[in-house]
C-alpha cells in the first residue's frame, strides 16, 4: 500500500522535517544561511508566502500559506536543494532528510497563533535557550521589529490575529503561564 498523497489545497501549514534518527541537519552557520536561502529563494519562485522559520540543529518548522498544488512542489524543490548542497559539503550520499515533512493544515485563528507560538518557541523548550529572541535561526526577532534572520517571513497575518498590536503577538509568545496567554484570535478562519 503506497504513502498517502501530500495535502495540495491552497491553505495555511505548519511543515516539519528533520535528519535522520536525530543526526545534525545544520552543523554550523553555513549550514543554517544555506538553508535560509534555499528556503527564500523558493518563497520567491512560487506561490508560498511564509509567516514564520525557525531552524534548530535536527530540524526545521515552517508556518506557509500556499495556493493551490503549490505545497508539495515548494517543498520537494526547498528539500532536495539543501539535501543537494548539504551531501556536497560533507562529502556524503543518500538522505539528508529522515522522512517526508511533516505538514498540518492550520484551519483557524486561534490554531494559528498556537502554531506560531510553538515553532518560534521551540528552540526554549529544547534547552538551546533561555528565550525565543535568544535563537539567531528564527523569523521570531524580526517579527517583532528587532534585528535577526529571515526577514522575508511576513508576520502581518500573525499580528492581525492579536488585534494588530506587534506587542500583544510578543506577550503571547513570550507568556510562560497558560494563564497569561491572552492573545486571542476573533472569528475563526
Amino acid at each position: 500500500m503506497g504513502r498517502p498523497a501530500r495535502p495540495t489545497a491552497a491553505g495555511i501549514y505548519h511543515v516539519a522535517a528533520r535528519g535522520p534518527a536525530d543526526q545534525r541537519l545544520f552543523r554550523d552557520e553555513s549550514d543554517f544561511l544555506r538553508f535560509e536561502h534555499e528556503l527564500q529563494a523558493v518563497t520567491t519562485d512560487t506561490a508560498l508566502r511564509c509567516f514564520a522559520v525557525c531552524v534548530l540543529t535536527t530540524h526545521y518548522h515552517l508556518l506557509l500559506e500556499t495556493e493551490h498544488g503549490v505545497l508539495p512542489i515548494a517543498m520537494q524543490r526547498l528539500n532536495q536543494r539543501y539535501a543537494h548542497a548539504y551531501n556536497q559539503r560533507y562529502g556524503r550520499r543518500g538522505h539528508a532528510f529522515a522522512e517526508r515533512y511533516l505538514c498540518v493544515p492550520v484551519t483557524n485563528d486561534e490554531q494559528l497563533l498556537t502554531v506560531y507560538r510553538y515553532v518560534v518557541r521551540n528552540p526554549v523548550e529544547a534547552g538551546l535557550c533561555a528565550h525565543p529572541l535568544d535563537w539567531t535561526w528564527s523569523s521570531y526577532p524580526a517579527a517583532i521589529g528587532r534585528d535577526g534572520r529571515f526577514e522575508f517571513a511576513d508576520p502581518t497575518l500573525l499580528v492581525s490575529c492579536c488585534d494588530g498590536s506587534v506587542e500583544s503577538l510578543r506577550l503571547f509568545v513570550e507568556s510562560e503561564r497558560e494563564d497569561e496567554k491572552r492573545c486571542q484570535a476573533p472569528g475563526g478562519r
